[in-house]
This record gives C-alpha cells, sequence and structure tokens, in this order.
C-alpha cells in the first residue's frame, strides 16, 4: 500500500489537532520555548513574585507558586481507579510544521521546513509525569545558514543530518520522566535540552546544543533553588560520520544556586566541568568524583589533579521597578589578575611596551533588560541584551573536553571572539503576538593557518601567540538585521502557531551582501531554533 504523501500527513495531524480541542485538560510541563512562556513572564517578572525564572524549563507546579492565571493543557484520557487515590491521565498531541521561505539571493531563492510527529504525556497522580515527543523532519536552508550546516554537520534543530537531495534529513527524539515526592525536590532523568538565565542568549548554559542524556536534581529550599545536572555529551569530530552511537564520549556536571534574596534581587552561582569518556590512562567513563552533587567543584579537580574543563559564573538580576528585570551573567573560564589589569590599562592609554591581551583572560559577560506591560499597555513589552565572550572561551586544550556537544556549543550560539546586541518590541493581545527584532554582532574568524579563537571545538593550543588577542580579532565577520513577525496561537497546549516573517539581513564577510527572507507557515513550536547567527 502507498503511503501518503508529507504533505498529507500534516494535513491529517492538523486536523486532528484542532477537532481534539473538546478534550483538553491539564497538563503539568512548560515547554522551552520562548514565545511559548512570553504570557505567563509578565507575571513572574512582577516586583512582588519571588519566583526561580533562570532554572529552564519551568515545572507548571513551580509557576503556581507564582500564582499564575493561565490554562494548560493536552487531550487526556483518564484512567480512574476507584479503589486507588492515584489517578493516572495519558494524552496525545500531534507535532507539525510546514513553512516556506523565499529567499532574493540568485543562488537559492526558495527555503523549506517540513516535519511531523507525535507527543504523548503521562501523569501519576501529583508526583509522577513524563512527556515524549519524536519528529521526523526535511529542511532547506538558505545560503547564509547551509555553510554552517555543512561545516557543523547539524541543522538548525541542534540535531546530526542526512542529506539527499531535496534537502537535510533529521530526526528528533525528546523527552522525560519526572518524580517529585514532596515540595523540596524534583528528580529527572530524559533525553533533550535545558537552559540557565533571563535572557534570550545564555552565556552558562542554553539550549542551543541538541538533546543529550541527563539526569537532573533540584531542590526548592526558603529563598533558594538549587540544580544539579548531570549529562552524556557527544562530540563529533573528524571523520567520524553520523552515527549517533559511534561518536566520541564526553560528560559534563552543572551546579547552579538561584538565591532570592528578596522579591525583587536575585543572585546565581555557576559552575561546571567537563571530561572525556577515556584519557591516554584509562578509560574514566562517568568519573564518581564529579557525582557530588554540592556546589563549587573545583577543589575536587584540583584535589584529583585532574586537567578537566571548568567554568565559574555569576548572575546578578534585579527589578528596579514593576514589570521590569535587569539581568546579567559573567562567566569565567581562566584569568590571572595581573594580565586582566594589563589589558584594563591598555583600555585607559595605550602602551606598546606592555604586554597585554593574554589568550587566557577568558570570560564572557551578558548584560540585558526586559520589560513586560510598558506604558501601561497590556502585552506590549522589550528585551535587550548585550553578550560578549573573548577569544578561547569554552574551548580546551583537548578537544574532546571543550564546552560543547554535537558541534555546537553549549554557551552561546557563536561560540566565542564576539560582541552582539540584540533587542526585540513584542505585542500580544488575544492569540496573536507581533514582535520586531533588531540585532548586530562581529566576530573574528580563524584563517587556514592562524586560530584566533572563535570555534570552542579548536584545541586552543594551535594559538599562534601568547599575548596581542583581542575580542573580535580575526577576519571580521558583521551581521545586522532588523524583522517583524507575526505569530497566531491556535493551540495553546501544543504551541501550534500559523506564521509569518519578514528580515532583511546585512553581512560583511570577505565581500558585502544583503537578504531579504519572507517566511510564512504553521509550526507547533515546542523548541527554540538559533539560525540567527
Amino acid at each position: 500500500m502507498k503511503r501518503p504523501n508529507l504533505s498529507l500527513r500534516l494535513f491529517l495531524c492538523f486536523t486532528i489537532i484542532v477537532l481534539g480541542q473538546s478534550l483538553l485538560a491539564q497538563d503539568y510541563e512548560v515547554f522551552l520555548s520562548r514565545n511559548y512562556d512570553y504570557k505567563f513572564q509578565a507575571h513572574l517578572n512582577k516586583q512582588d513574585v519571588s519566583f526561580h525564572s533562570s532554572i529552564k524549563p519551568l515545572n507548571i507546579s513551580d509557576i503556581k507558586k507564582g500564582k499564575v492565571e493561565y490554562e494548560w493543557g493536552v487531550p487526556f484520557k483518564k484512567f480512574n481507579n476507584p479503589e486507588e487515590k492515584t489517578k493516572v491521565r495519558v494524552g496525545f498531541y500531534p507535532l507539525v510544521e510546514l513553512s516556506g521561505t523565499a529567499v532574493s539571493d540568485i543562488v537559492d531563492t526558495f527555503a523549506f521546513n517540513l516535519g511531523v510527529g507525535a507527543a504523548a504525556v503521562v501523569q501519576a497522580g501529583e508526583k509522577f509525569n513524563a512527556r515524549i515527543e519524536f519528529t521526523g523532519s526535511r529542511f532547506q536552508y538558505p545560503h547564509y545558514l547551509k555553510r554552517e550546516v555543512e561545516r557543523t554537520q547539524v541543522g538548525s534543530d541542534g540535531q546530526l543530518w542526512h542529506q539527499e537531495n531535496n534537502g537535510y534529513h533529521s530526526t528528533n527524539l525528546n523527552g522525560f520522566i519526572d518524580y517529585r515526592p514532596g515540595q523540596v525536590f524534583n528528580f529527572r532523568i530524559g533525553h533533550g535540552r535545558n537552559f540557565i538565565g533571563e535572557g534570550y542568549r545564555s552565556m552558562m548554559l542554553s539550549d542551543n546544543a541538541g538533546n543529550y542524556s541527563f539526569g537532573l536534581l533540584t531542590a526548592d529550599i526558603w529563598r533558594l533553588k538549587y540544580m544539579v545536572l548531570y549529562a552524556h555529551l557527544k562530540n563529533v569530530g573528524i571523520n567520524q560520520g553520523r552515527n549517533y552511537q559511534k561518536l566520541d564520549n564526553k560528560f559534563t556536571t552543572v551546579h547552579y544556586l538561584s538565591w532570592n534574596i528578596n522579591k525583587w534581587f536575585n543572585l546565581g552561582f555557576f559552575e561546571s566541568v567537563v571530561w572525556p569518556s577515556n584519557d591516554t590512562l584509562l578509560d574514566r567513563g562517568y568519573d564518581p568524583n564529579y557525582l557530588n552533587p554540592v556546589i563549587f567543584m573545583r577543589p575536587v579537580e584540583f584535589s584529583t589533579g585532574s586537567s578537566d574543563n571548568s567554568l565559574l559564573g555569576i548572575a546578578l538580576n534585579f527589578k528596579p521597578k514593576n514589570g521590569w528585570t535587569i539581568y546579567s551573567q559573567f562567566v569565567l573560564d581562566e584569568f590571572l589578575l595581573s594580565q586582566l589589569q594589563a589589558d584594563a590599562k591598555d583600555l585607559v592609554k595605550s602602551d606598546p611596551s606592555r604586554r597585554s591581551g593574554w589568550w587566557a583572560n577568558k570570560y564572557a559577560v551578558q548584560l540585558g533588560v526586559k520589560a513586560h506591560n510598558i506604558f501601561g499597555v497590556s502585552g506590549l513589552g522589550i528585551q535587550s541584551e548585550f553578550n560578549l565572550a573573548r577569544p578561547f572561551i569554552y574551548s580546551h586544550g583537548n578537544s574532546l573536553q571543550n564546552y560543547g556537544h554535537l558541534n555546537r556549543s553549549l554557551g552561546h550560539p557563536l561560540g566565542s571572539n564576539f560582541y552582539e546586541s540584540i533587542s526585540f518590541v513584542s505585542y500580544q493581545f488575544g492569540n496573536s503576538l507581533i514582535e520586531g527584532k533588531l540585532q548586530f554582532f562581529q566576530q573574528g574568524h580563524s584563517t587556514d593557518s592562524t586560530n584566533f579563537g572563535e570555534d570552542v571545538f579548536q584545541a586552543y593550543s594551535s594559538r599562534s601567540s601568547e599575548y596581542g588577542h583581542y575580542t573580535g580579532q580575526g577576519i571580521s565577520r558583521t551581521i545586522s538585521a532588523i524583522g517583524v513577525s507575526y505569530n497566531y496561537i491556535i493551540v495553546p497546549e501544543s504551541n501550534l502557531r500559523l506564521f509569518a516573517d519578514f528580515t532583511i539581513r546585512n553581512q560583511n564577510w570577505i565581500s558585502k551582501r544583503t537578504d531579504i527572507f519572507l517566511s510564512i507557515g504553521i509550526r507547533s513550536s515546542i523548541t527554540n531554533r538559533y539560525s540567527d547567527i
């Protein structure tokens, strides 16, 4: 029997979703999608609401503590045993994507995204929650993205692709099992992504890279929320093919402590360590030294004589007035105070005799502001942030120990050696969301003979000098883009949206070019995609 074509399958899935609205009930999980949580972010950023919103994805049980009035749900079928108090509910919903992009490019004039899949949710009482999602997708990228897709071997969804003549094919399987025994602890095992921060980007841990297997423990006590993440990562490397199981293994442990000093001021402490599954001496696997759930592993690393890749960071977030949040992150890889002082002196007054720009002054900075319901207009919001990453941050002498997974940075999508500003103006009314976006970034790129430190997957031992390094060094790539998008939510529970997006993108890299993109389509927007690189 001949299978129905992809377009017909997408249409059938869409029809099932719309007809299934009479079966909606309550869900307990929030998608890791920026436009999905926009509605309740306005409430969570109020000055009198004490909430740990930097640890994502959020749980609906956590959001309820913020007393958010918002409807949740997926189609559920209930299985109630009258002899037991536990109620088991099972829900299913399709996932679809059908979109096209017209491109003003003499090489590629059209791009598309086609995807179909399904999700299942299981709940048992108030303690057990599970979800699984699977999609198969076919992509055709505009010229500026195709270069990056070919170089990294992964698509804009972060997954390894398999190319055929009519596009890049990929599959996406993610899910989790959640157990909450009480009001304090939450245990989760899953395959997916996580995010730390208040911004559009994160310099600590973002959802830029593809899915990975992980175990997650959170503890919510008093004004503190503590997260421990144990993750199994993969390194694509060179000439290893695209068989996920055969890729080199590496691991990371991430700690994050969020402290609400009061309702309007939050302090966060971050650290991570990455190590390879195998080194020159033994098969380490998941090093038991890093199973320690207590924050600050750096002493553990020193005590074991390890040269594993560690990052430390601090976040400051405060609400100067109702509806406004100022957020920041500072991540430190390596540094020497004397070398930082030399750089600071050079900023004030340049001195050719002074040695400055030490390669190992590796740090990243974020500073941003966001506001909701501004000027007294419900649904009107703004967000603007600045990001900077020094050369060589997130990289390591051993490419297996970089802060990355599947050829994508676990921090900022650009990797390192850049500075960026990005701003949004959003207006949500009813089921509609209109958003304007303005972006600018400048990044330095390496040459065939010199590593300038933008690629976190290149070993920093290949650098050409010890001093004279600065942010943006190398072959300059400057991007500026302006765009506006419209989204109409059809099904809030699976974030199914009709959308249209218009973008003008200017690039100055070896040569200058301007591209214009017009995209329209329908998508179950349950994850973020970062194609603005």
